[in-house]
């Protein structure tokens, strides 16, 4: 064998070395093949850790990358998610969204218009991308137990149900404000995806609901709100671990105050995590008591209006300016209002004025039209109207009344606030409050720093009322005419900044425009 090998080997050298040279180069490719199909899948499909599995310091490394998409395997498609705006931002981290824009569901917009990009804002506000069960999957459990009194679809605007040319009445529900401004806020020129440039963040946690999937749904909320804690501790530098964030930090809260310190919504209960938050809510509680246990003292929020049934068109709200006063609708202004005043509020008790002011009123659960059909101009002058807690046919009727009154009554119930006195606002209504005598209880109104309400309400003492001092009817009575008229024009000024126009857009110039211009004084 050895003989045979020492007279052949020259002949196989050169095949034997071609044959080595290709089993390299194979080898080699094969590596080289492996090794970028790795990089492109960590580039393609890696996904970020969730809660529990990533340390601060891994996660606030890569925090500006990470948190503008942070993904859970259940998340595509999500409203909160930066999946539809990725190739959206230009310059500086500044985010653009072309008009129409898609809502819950992938509900289209057909209406709005891009609002004015050229002159950079100089507030921008990082939107964290929270994980699903923090807000759109509150959105369902919220409808899912709700027997079809929850809409929250369209932007969180609910379905429209009439529309008069530029103003639309839509089916929504007073808890929507959390969704509503979360959905501006991914849209709103201020929004920023370079947390870096940030001036403040915006938490996009759906308080009330999360309150309302507890009652109904047996869901853990405690368990809940230390998830958002530990998930904003472990992927935010600029929350903090502990103590109080170290940027401005806001959230929305879709009840009132005083429900977020109750056993089964104890958010503010937990004063060392949301101290140091600024909250965005329908209502503050003026009892000094109440804030002096629960240790917010000092601590004030931005008050927003409640979402009402009414909104004006976003492109028609964002072309409004000094020289473009608002307006309602010519077949708004033109409609006889032959109710002098009028009330919606359910057949239960309620507050002792309610009782007063219903024994001086004609009471009904019919809609407009077959009332005034039948009764006579002196019991339609005062009329209170039934509302129950969920009929899913009593917005439009409600409308309706407004529609045709001179004065809304809006009388305290569980609270000194209500969703109907922005009702009546976008029916042309007058509002007629009843605030305390004393002015350490009286609530405040959105705004009321810039809005004169004095210009477009009426307020008559509460203590006045109670004690029998003031008859409602007789005081609303003697207001002439000129005075009204001018009541119902200033009310058609500040209608557009007591709503929240329909489609969110980029600069929709409502109510969460001065949300916008409250944050900014905060921040500075």
């Amino acid at each position: 064998m050895l003989r045979w090998l020492r007279r052949r080997w020259r002949r196989w050298l050169p095949v034997g070395c071609l044959a080595a040279v290709v089993i390299i180069n194979l080898l080699a490719s094969g590596g080289a093949g492996s090794e970028g199909a790795r990089d492109e899948g960590g580039d393609a499909g890696l996904k970020q850790p969730v809660i529990g599995d990533v340390s601060p310091l891994a996660a606030n490394m890569g925090f500006r990358k990470r948190l503008q998409a942070y993904p859970e395997k259940d998340s595509p498609g999500s409203p909160n998610s930066l999946e539809s705006v990725k190739n959206s931002a230009g310059p500086d981290g500044q985010r653009s969204l072309p008009d129409p824009v898609i809502g819950h569901h992938g509900s289209p917009s057909q209406h709005g218009q891009q609002g004015n990009q050229e002159t950079p804002p100089r507030f921008k506000i990082f939107v964290y991308d929270l994980p699903l069960r923090f807000n759109t999957n509150l959105t369902s459990c919220s409808q899912a137990h709700s027997d079809g009194c929850y809409k929250f679809d369209h932007f969180g605007m609910g379905p429209e149900l009439r529309r008069h040319d530029y103003l639309s009445y839509r089916d929504t529900h007073q808890l929507s404000s959390e969704i509503i401004i979360h959905e501006k806020m991914l849209r709103s020129r201020h929004r920023t995806l370079d947390a870096e440039k940030a001036d403040a963040f915006y938490v996009p946690f759906y308080a009330a609901l999360a309150c309302t999937c507890k009652v109904n749904s047996e869901m853990d909320i405690s368990e809940l709100y230390e998830d958002l804690w530990r998930y904003l501790r472990s992927t935010s530098p600029y929350f903090g671990s502990s103590g109080a964030p170290r940027r401005p930090h806001l959230m929305a809260l879709g009840k009132i105050e005083r429900e977020f310190w109750t056993s089964n919504c104890p958010l503010l209960r937990d004063t060392e995590r949301t101290g140091g938050i600024t909250f965005i809510g329908v209502e503050e509680e003026v009892n000094e008591e109440l804030r002096k246990y629960f240790k917010r003292t000092n601590k004030r929020m931005v008050v927003a209006p409640y979402p009402s049934y009414g909104h004006f068109d976003s492109s028609y709200t964002s072309s409004l300016g000094v020289q473009n006063q608002a307006g309602f609708p010519s077949d708004i202004r033109k409609t006889t209002r032959d109710v002098r005043m009028f009330m919606a509020v359910g057949s239960r008790k309620g507050h002792d004025v309610r009782v007063i002011l219903k024994r001086h009123m004609t009471g009904t659960s019919q809609r407009y039209a077959t009332f005034t059909a039948s009764s006579s101009k002196q019991r339609r002058y005062a009329v209170w109207y039934s509302t129950p807690e969920c009929r899913r046919d009593m917005q439009l009727p409600v409308v309706d009344w407004m529609r045709h009154s001179v004065f809304c009554l809006q009388p305290p119930g569980d609270s000194l606030t209500r969703k109907s006195f922005y009702d009546a606002v976008m029916a042309g209504c007058i509002p007629v409050t009843f605030r305390p005598k004393k002015r350490s209880a009286s609530v405040t109104y959105p705004f009321q720093d810039r809005l004169d309400y004095t210009r477009f309400t009426v307020n008559i003492p509460l203590d006045d009322v109670l004690s029998g001092a003031v008859r409602v009817v007789d005081r609303l009575r003697i207001i002439p005419e000129s005075r009204i008229a001018d009541m119902q024009r200033r009310l058609a000024e500040a209608a557009p900044k007591l709503q929240y126009s329909y489609p969110p857009t980029s600069e929709d110039g409502d109510a969460f425009s001065m949300i916008v211009e409250e944050m900014l004084r905060i921040a500075a």
